[in-house]
């Protein structure tokens, strides 16, 4: 007879211990980070972080860099993947299929709601592909529809927040549903982006990069894409 099964807290303590322990190899070895801004990030409440996407190894220094566990929002294909689903399912990752099916999109978007309103931090690259040109791309409109729909669970009533309210909250122990946007520099020219025209395939200009995450001022839930990607685009100028 088999004995009792670990407490989900308990298995999800230890994924989040062994992505920790493989986060902070790589990081240690590979990435060494230079963190800005980390006190914009609450220490327990939700929050929903927006980044730009540089390389396949975005996800290992935003969890580095956030000193707590972060879910992401990816592809389907790649969550499906037979070397990336083990490491993927640890991670508590969010799959999120192609918009040729909106239905499954719309229960990916609200998985992502309803972990920001458990407390958790989920990061999307609004991009919605990783750069080609090293460049920021435009945004897509995915995380408006998921803190829309944080918003209309835990404020059905309320009017949008300011951004001044939002920061106010942040320091005022305050629960509130925010958005983090976050800037990755130094990655690009990695084996794990597509400078060059390739990924992977190609010899590394230096086996030891330094790289910048920096995470900007909270923004309301209700921000556009406009003035998030604007934000990004501050936080990456500054790098």
């Amino acid at each position: 007879m088999s004995g009792p099964r670990p407490s989900s807290s308990v298995s999800i303590f230890l994924a989040d211990s062994l992505v920790r322990a493989f986060v902070w190899m790589v990081t240690r070895l590979f990435y060494p980070l230079r963190v800005r801004g980390l006190e914009n990030v609450p220490r327990q409440r939700g929050v929903l972080l927006v980044s730009n996407h540089v390389s396949f190894v975005d996800w290992i220094l935003l969890t580095a860099a956030a000193e707590r566990p972060v879910r992401f929002l990816i592809s389907k294909e790649f969550y499906e993947s037979p070397w990336l689903k083990p490491f993927v399912r640890v991670a508590r990752v969010i799959p999120i299929p192609s918009g040729i099916r909106p239905h499954e999109v719309t229960l990916a978007l609200q998985r992502c709601g309803d972990a920001i309103q458990n407390g958790d931090i989920v990061c999307v690259f609004a991009e919605g592909g990783i750069t080609r040109t090293g460049r920021l791309m435009p945004f897509q409109r995915g995380f408006e529809k998921i803190m829309a729909l944080v918003a209309r669970v835990s404020r059905p009533c309320a009017a949008p927040e300011t951004d001044d309210a939002a920061e106010r909250k942040i320091t005022d122990g305050t629960s509130v549903p925010l958005i983090i946007p976050v800037a990755l520099a130094g990655v690009w020219g990695s084996i794990f982006s597509f400078a060059g025209g390739k990924f992977f395939w190609k010899w590394p200009r230096q086996l030891r990069r330094l790289v910048t995450v920096n995470f900007g001022r909270p923004l309301p839930p209700a921000a556009t894409v406009d003035l998030v990607r604007a934000a990004v685009e501050k936080l990456l100028s500054k790098n």
